[in-house]
């Protein structure tokens, strides 16, 4: 049999008789039963892991009907207790990064003795880190503070950050949420390869970051002058950067508020930059020097640039000169410089004859109501945002009175036309030098051949062109043997007026 319990027993055999033979019973036997031998197998889930992970410690336990409680023992130390029913197992992400030596003690109940298994080398490692610069200058003035953020991850690393010169350690910073600060203020001039090195703790591994090459620059002072200071619109100003010392190279940029001027180069220590388009106003100029491989960059102060309105002149001219009287002169007026804008206003004496926009740096104003005599002609520039007003020299325009005198007669007529005769007398001091003689009907009359002249008609307006051998007219000459035919309905009244080269004749 197999269900005697563990501990000692009396065992006895009665002999219960039969037809025959009488009852008996056998002397009693002590039976000793003992707690049966246990083992217990332990195993890892995750061998070697890395700190923080999670690992499970499995232990069997032999005979599988064993019950009570496996203990899970990191050397001396206890990890946890679990109930066994013919195994136990126990999850754990604390292990702390190293070495572990791991048993399983089972406790043995009333018939499985205890038993402990056989030890597992358990190998936790720590976890890998990164290093990195996150913000940093890569320029700095001699003497002045440098300021560098490093960021290492996992952020829930813990421990210190070294900032290293090879191996020399310019600064320790702490972590805090994953970040070191530092400030550096006494790196040499020039240029310095630094890195980061975090040095990791009991459960991270030390890293570092890519080296950085910091370049460590030498102060620069500079100047800015303008010359001339003022100036006047659209004249030259030269902006003269000085540099000290006078050995710094590289380009300089020339500001006028935030619009770009121009570049140049240091040479011997000065930045030129000559300009011609500088506003009328003050600009506030500036010139940025953005450094070289020894001096660091640097803004001059604002130099104010005075820009006035530039001068002008008014040349003023007839088109005719001295002129008869009803004749259409024109006054043509030419502003210098020519990118002039605005407007000419024409004056006799100071009588206004009228105002004219200025186009191409020229203004024309044409007229043929000026009075017989002279009259005092000027032209007055109004200016505009660049350039200042000014006024042309008097220009003395003399009016003649009628230089011509015309004949006009119907040498004959019939019921619906009519032939003419005309002469025209030159009764002015100066030669006429191709003529055109104008007139308006009164009627329809409509000229339809002429001689010794060319014709054209625009409704009553009519007009005699002179043939190309007579159209000089010398002084007191008159010329004979023009006239035209015309038809007409109604009254052939004659003209009343007739015009020469746009003079009225008497």
């Amino acid at each position: 049999m197999s269900t005697l319990s563990v501990g000692v027993h009396s065992i006895t055999a009665v002999y219960s008789g039969d037809a025959n033979d009488a009852a008996s019973t056998s002397a009693i036997l002590s039976q000793t039963v003992n707690k049966a031998v246990s083992s217990v197998t332990l195993a890892s889930s995750l061998n070697p892991s890395t700190f923080g992970q999670s690992v499970t410690l499995s232990a069997a336990v032999t005979p599988s009907t064993a019950t009570g409680t496996v203990q899970f023992l990191d050397g001396s130390a206890a990890l946890g207790t679990v109930i066994s029913n013919g195994s136990a197992a126990l999850s754990l992400s604390n292990l702390s990064a190293g070495a572990h030596s791991i048993t399983a003690v089972y406790s043995g109940d009333a018939n499985d003795n205890s038993s402990t298994s056989n030890a597992v080398a358990e190998t936790v490692q720590k976890i890998a880190t990164t290093t990195t610069f996150t913000g940093w200058g890569t320029r700095a003035l001699l003497g002045t503070s440098i300021a560098f953020t490093v960021a290492v991850t996992p952020a829930a690393a813990s421990g210190t950050v070294n900032l290293m010169k090879g191996t020399t350690i310019l600064g320790t910073s702490t972590l805090s949420n994953g970040t070191a600060s530092f400030n550096i203020s006494t790196l040499p001039a020039g240029s310095t390869t630094i890195y980061a090195q975090y040095v990791g703790n009991a459960s991270y591994l030390t890293s570092s970051s890519a080296t950085l090459a910091i370049v460590v620059l030498l102060p620069c002072t500079t100047v800015l002058t303008t010359t001339p200071n003022p100036s006047v619109y659209g004249a030259p100003v030269t902006l003269t950067l000085t540099a000290t010392p006078a050995a710094a190279t590289g380009p300089v940029q020339f500001v006028n508020g935030s619009i770009t001027l121009g570049t140049a180069n240091l040479v011997n220590g000065q930045a030129r930059l000559t300009v011609s388009n500088l506003p009328v106003g003050s600009n506030p100029l500036t010139a940025d020097y953005s450094g070289d491989a020894t001096y660091i960059g640097f803004t001059s102060l604002v130099v104010t640039q005075a820009v006035n309105k530039a001068p002008t002149t008014v040349a003023l001219a007839s088109s005719k000169n001295p002129a008869a009287s009803g004749q259409s002169v024109t006054f043509t007026a030419t502003v210098s410089p020519n990118s002039a804008t605005g407007t000419v206003q024409f004056l006799d004496g100071s009588t206004a004859l009228g105002t004219v926009t200025i186009s191409g740096g020229t203004a024309a104003l044409s007229i043929s109501t000026l009075s017989v005599g002279s009259h005092s002609i000027k032209a007055v520039y109004s200016g505009d945002s660049n350039y200042l007003t000014s006024t042309s020299t008097v220009l003395t325009e003399s009016i003649t009175g009628a230089a011509c005198h015309v004949t006009y007669a119907v040498t004959n007529q019939w019921n619906n036309g009519f032939g003419t005769a005309v002469t025209i007398q030159n009764t002015g001091t100066t030669s006429v030098n191709g003529w055109n003689l104008t007139w308006t009907w009164a009627g329809n009359q409509k000229i339809t051949e002429a001689w010794d002249s060319t014709y054209s008609q625009s409704g009553a307006n009519a007009k005699l062109v002179n043939a190309s051998y007579n159209a000089a007219i010398a002084p007191g000459a008159t010329i004979t043997g023009i006239g035209f035919n015309a038809s007409y309905s109604g009254t052939n009244t004659a003209p009343t007026a007739f015009s020469l080269n746009g003079t009225l004749c008497k």
